[in-house]
């Protein structure tokens, strides 16, 4: 079997993650949108992995301005269309502009690179610089919880299956084949996905040396974590 690459959401995922599985957190934004405003009456905010944008339009729809990063261009594209700013990068080198909040949904800042690294660090490190007084970061990691599965959904024009396996080392390594339509055909891709699995002590010690205060979460709103998810609420003083 050919080796999967490591590169996250080229177009055939990015598709089904957009039409199937960003509508998770749609639950989330009335509470999200209660946070920023909690901060400023004309609250910015900053989607870290921001996918194809959704969270970005909710927030818009309830009069809240956001910018966006992910470092997939086929997610980048799609919030483009949607007329959002959003860039192509990598959140550790992002530019982080002043904002009420800071986000990150789906455990994006757990995500490893080609590298090893994940984003949790500098991300925190950034946050405490460049959010406002009171401002908060809220986001979501795999934790040692988490248990190898597999799962398969599928639509009209699109089959996905997942594999997730826990390494030695206390990683989850999840390996994707997508399946989309072309024409009359199928066209077949796989993406392979590394995550560190973080636990509450260093999570918590992160942000607290930092700066920030610490609220654990186990749902964002009225979207409940799954097994293995935990979740961060983090206020700068």
């Amino acid at each position: 079997m050919k080796e999967p690459n490591r590169n996250f959401y080229g177009p055939d995922l990015a598709h089904v993650h957009a039409e199937d599985f960003a509508k998770y957190w749609d639950g989330a934004a009335d509470w999200l949108a209660d946070l920023a405003r909690r901060v400023s009456e004309t609250p910015f905010v900053v989607d870290i992995g921001c996918g194809d944008g959704r969270m970005l339009a909710e927030l818009a729809d309830r009069g809240i301005n956001g910018q966006g990063i992910d470092v997939s261009e086929s997610f980048v594209a799609a919030a483009k269309a949607r007329g959002l700013e959003v860039e192509v990068g990598d959140a550790k080198n992002f530019e982080m502009p002043t904002a009420s909040m800071i986000y990150a949904l789906g455990e994006v800042l757990a995500y490893e690179d080609c590298s090893g690294s994940i984003s949790l660090e500098p991300i925190v490190r950034a946050a405490a610089s460049r959010l406002l007084s009171g401002g908060v970061l809220v986001f979501d990691v795999t934790t040692p919880a988490m248990n190898e599965s597999m799962s398969w959904r599928e639509a009209n024009d699109w089959m996905v299956a997942s594999q997730s396996s826990i390494t030695r080392d206390n990683r989850l390594e999840r390996q994707i084949v997508t399946f989309r339509r072309d024409g009359t055909a199928w066209r077949r891709s796989q993406e392979l996905h590394h995550q560190k699995l973080l636990d509450n002590k260093t999570v918590e010690m992160t942000l607290r040396d930092s700066g920030f205060s610490v609220e654990i979460l186990s749902s964002f709103g009225k979207v409940a974590l799954p097994l293995g998810r935990q979740g961060y609420l983090a206020k700068k003083s």
